[in-house]
């Protein structure tokens, strides 16, 4: 459970049918579970997961022939370093973050930030990992743990090479050498699954689409679950009705701008956008 909101409302984060029965809380999220309550509002969720419950070679072999390449040359020859961190703490999500602002901001990418991970470690289910390259980190993963699973929850790593040594061939197979240590590691942990943090099932982001074909490379299966949300005090519901306003209003608004867009462009006038309906 990560306790997302607390002021007057309390909003709780579930995952992979962790259970929220007997919680003190007004509203539950349910991220990537096989089943919800009937009453829930369900979203499908895609994901890739990969069985730890196959051999090492078998957890190999499973991978692409691009992804085995570089796993191999960068075990054999990058003379990088992998570490695991089964507690980390505030000092390795500052180092994180900062990395991740930095991606962000030359790709001009929003910055999801890492109040899901704090909320995580106090809970004492986050989990991270890095590759180094000498002391500089070249690669971050952070994970969170829930039963006998493990998922990916963000991935970062330098965007520009920072010397000669760092190229970005290397940061490609650094990323793809710490995705196998990952692997290894909570194989070893005893976890019997781990999912790869979502696939992309649409087919227009150029973008998301080719980190499915990374993560595709990785191995694993397709899976589909559900992301759902369900009140579960007076409390609860009245603020998830509220909710359900604000989306139909919003939706209204934005047919409403849509429609006098078209209107205009179809007679040449200005572009127009009403407020309130």
């Amino acid at each position: 459970m990560n306790i997302i909101r607390q002021r007057g409302l309390r909003i709780a984060e579930f995952w992979l049918d962790e259970s929220f029965e007997g919680k003190d809380i007004d509203v539950a999220l349910l991220k990537h579970y096989n089943r919800t309550p009937e009453q829930a509002q369900n979203e499908a969720a895609w994901t890739l997961n990969i069985d730890l419950g196959q051999t090492q070679d078998q957890l190999l072999n499973g991978m692409n022939e691009v992804t085995r390449y570089e796993v191999r040359r960068a075990q054999k020859r990058d003379e990088l370093t992998f570490e695991c961190i089964e507690t980390p703490t505030q000092a390795h999500i500052d180092e994180f973050a900062l990395m991740q602002a930095e991606f962000c901001r030359t790709k001009g990418l929003p910055n999801q930030g890492v109040g899901r991970a704090i909320g995580m470690q106090a809970q004492g289910i986050l989990r991270m990992s890095r590759v180094l390259l000498g002391d500089q980190t070249l690669v971050w993963h952070v994970h969170f743990e829930i039963g006998d699973k493990a998922r990916l929850l963000h991935s970062n790593s330098l965007f520009r090479a920072t010397s000669g040594a760092c190229t970005p061939s290397l940061l490609s197979r650094a990323n793809r050498y710490l995705h196998w240590q990952d692997l290894l590691w909570f194989k070893q942990r005893g976890r019997v699954g781990y999912d790869l943090g979502g696939w992309y099932a649409g087919q227009t982001d150029q973008g998301l689409l080719a980190i499915n074909r990374f993560k595709e490379g990785l191995g694993g299966a397709k899976d589909i679950a559900f992301d759902a949300r369900i009140a579960l005090t007076a409390k609860g519901r009245l603020y998830e009705r509220y909710q359900a306003f604000k989306r139909k209003i919003a939706l209204r608004s934005f047919s409403c701008c849509v429609f006098m867009g078209q209107y205009c462009a179809d007679h040449e006038f200005m572009p127009v956008v009403l407020h309130g309906l």
